[in-house]
C-alpha cells in the first residue's frame, strides 16, 4: 500500500523526497530512464515506481533538459499505460515540451494522450468505463 506523501510528517517526507533525489541524479547518470527500466525489470511491481521515472523527469526540468523530461515520464507510460498514474505522467511529458518551446511535439503529445486516454473507451483488453483508471470522470 502506498503511503500519500503529504500524509506523512515533516521529517519523513523530506527523507523520502531526499531519498527520491538521489536516486534520480543516480539515474540521470546512468542511462536515465533505461536505468530505471533494468532497475524495476526483475522485481516485484510496487506502487511507487511512477515516481522514479517522476522525479527523475522533475529533475530534467530543473537542468533545463525538457526532452530528457519528457522522455522520463512517457517511459513508465510505456511499462504501464493502463496504471491509475500513466495520464499523469503522459500530461507531464506534453507540459515539458511546452515548456522547452517544441509546439510539434506538444501536439503529438496531445495527439496520443486523447489516442490512449479518450473519456469513455475503455483503456485496454477486457475493461470498460466502469472500470477504467480512476481518474476518469464520471
Amino acid at each position: 500500500m502506498l503511503v500519500e506523501l503529504d500524509t506523512l510528517s515533516k521529517p519523513n517526507r523530506e527523507l523520502v523526497e531526499d531519498t527520491f533525489r538521489v536516486m534520480s541524479i543516480t539515474f540521470s547518470y546512468l542511462d536515465g530512464p533505461k536505468s530505471i527500466d533494468e532497475f524495476v525489470k526483475h522485481k516485484t511491481p510496487r506502487p511507487y515506481y511512477y515516481l522514479l521515472y517522476a522525479r527523475l523527469g522533475d529533475l530534467y526540468i530543473e537542468k533545463e533538459r525538457y526532452t530528457d523530461a519528457a522522455d522520463s515520464y512517457r517511459a513508465f507510460v510505456s511499462q504501464d499505460r493502463n496504471n491509475e498514474k500513466a495520464p499523469l505522467l503522459e500530461m507531464q511529458a506534453i507540459e515539458a515540451y511546452s515548456k522547452g518551446g517544441f509546439p510539434d511535439l506538444v501536439l503529438q503529445g496531445k495527439k496520443e494522450f486523447v489516442e490512449n486516454y479518450s473519456y469513455g473507451r475503455p483503456s485496454g483488453p477486457g475493461e470498460s468505463r466502469a472500470t477504467s483508471p480512476r481518474w476518469w470522470p464520471s
